[in-house]
């Protein structure tokens, strides 16, 4: 078995994850589902590029995404208040609008490895991190009770 190459593989880091939950998207068609993926995919894509790649980790969760930063809580609400503008501003006729999207950060470890095709996956965290993060209103954001983040993101708001 080759040996992971990168430095955090294999340790567990405290990090902050966002959580972006498709609203209603087990009660939407087959095609509508795969739509709103690759809305929020595209949208996660573009909004992500300013952060370092080898300080997050970024994990389908069937119903949305979920992007653990290894490096600065601050990026996590970043990204979190960033996808909620470009939401609010999506004209009335966009494929993704703020009603379409849950937001929620909590902080948990994460165990970063190696994947089986050489890539970088993050293990026994998002679970918890899910766990412990509160639901948000439709087009809200939710930060984990107790946390730092939480007074940022009051001020923030």
């Amino acid at each position: 078995m080759k040996p992971a190459n990168s430095p955090v593989d294999r340790q567990t880091r405290m990090a902050a994850v966002v959580f972006a939950d498709l609203v209603g998207f087990s009660k939407k068609s087959v095609p509508a589902q795969l739509a709103a993926k690759e809305a929020l995919t595209a949208l996660l894509q573009e909004l992500v590029t300013p952060y370092p790649k080898e300080g997050r980790v970024i994990l389908d969760t069937g119903d949305g995404a979920a992007v653990g930063f290894l490096v600065s809580p601050e990026f996590a609400l970043g990204l979190a208040l960033r996808l909620r503008r470009e939401l609010v501003a999506a004209p009335a006729d966009a494929l993704l609008q703020s009603k379409d999207l849950r937001l929620r950060i909590s902080l948990a470890p994460l165990k970063v490895v190696t994947d089986v095709d050489g890539g970088r996956a993050a293990v026994l965290g998002f679970s918890v991190a899910n766990r412990r993060s509160r639901i948000a209103d439709l087009g809200g954001l939710a930060v984990r009770p107790h946390s730092r983040g939480r007074r940022v993101a009051d001020e923030a708001a």
